[in-house]
C-alpha cells in the first residue's frame, strides 16, 4: 500500500514519521499483529512515499525443521480421534 505525496502536500500530513506497533494476541507471544507506517523519499519520483501495512505473525519454537512436520501430523491425528469420539457419542445418544 504505497501512497505518493507530491511536493505540494502540507507538512502536517508528514508528522507521524516511521512507526511500528506490535499487539500480542496471546499471552505467550505466539500470535501477534503488527501494523506499520514508513515514510520514504524517492529521488526518481521527486516526492515522499508513505507505505502502510498490517501483518499477522505466528511464532513457533523448534529444534529441527522436521519437528514442524511432526507437530502437524500429531495435530491431524488428534483431530481425527476427536471426530471419531464425537461421532461415537452422537450415535450412542441417539439409540
Amino acid at each position: 500500500f504505497g501512497r505518493f505525496i507530491s511536493p505540494l502536500t502540507p507538512m502536517f500530513a508528514l508528522i507521524a514519521g516511521d512507526i511500528q506497533i506490535e499487539y500480542l494476541l496471546s499471552r505467550d507471544g505466539r500470535y501477534m499483529l503488527k501494523a506499520y507506517r514508513k515514510n520514504e523519499y524517492q529521488v526518481a519520483l521527486q516526492g515522499q512515499i508513505i507505505e502502510t501495512g498490517v501483518g499477522f505473525v505466528i511464532t513457533l519454537d523448534y529444534n529441527q525443521f522436521s519437528d514442524l512436520l511432526r507437530r502437524r501430523k500429531r495435530n491431524r491425528e488428534f483431530k481425527r480421534t476427536q471426530r471419531t469420539l464425537q461421532n461415537e457419542q452422537a450415535t450412542t445418544t441417539t439409540k
